[in-house]
């Protein structure tokens, strides 16, 4: 997709490794800004990351050039631009039905075996309670279970 001469490219971000979880940073860096595209955007030319600047008050995106090769580093985008261009992708998406009724179908699915877990597990333990409240009892008369 091109706007004033830059080519973006939009991508689903997808979670990071377990081993990348476990052996990154504990404390991530603040962040000063919140940029909603950056991270989402790669560049057309090179496939660098697209990040955001500000910029005398608005918000700027540009290639961040990783690569050392691209012509469209020095070409800023500004934010609502950047905004219309998703705007107009989300309009385009579109979603099969069949789709939306199997994940619909997976996620009642998996509550009702966590529902199920959760009901066995509170049958177990209010059975183990009136044993022990049975056992206190027992205690208190002064009778021997038998």
């Amino acid at each position: 997709m091109r706007v004033k001469g830059a080519v973006i490219t939009l991508y689903v971000k997808r979670t990071p490794p377990l081993p990348y979880i476990f052996t990154s940073k504990a404390h991530p860096k603040h962040k000063k800004h919140f940029y909603p595209a950056r991270g989402f955007l790669l560049c057309g030319t090179c496939g660098c990351m697209i990040t955001a600047e500000t910029h005398k008050g608005h918000d700027y995106y540009h290639c961040t050039n990783g690569k050392f090769n691209c012509q469209e580093h020095s070409s800023y985008i500004r934010s609502e631009e950047i905004d219309k261009i998703v705007s107009i992708l989300f309009l385009k998406l579109k979603i099969d039905e069949e789709l939306i009724n199997m994940s619909g179908e997976a996620y009642k699915q998996r509550n009702t075996d966590k529902t199920n877990y959760t009901q066995s597990s509170l049958d177990t333990l209010s059975q183990e309670l009136k044993s022990l409240l049975k056992r206190e009892l027992m205690l208190a008369d002064g009778t021997a279970p038998n």
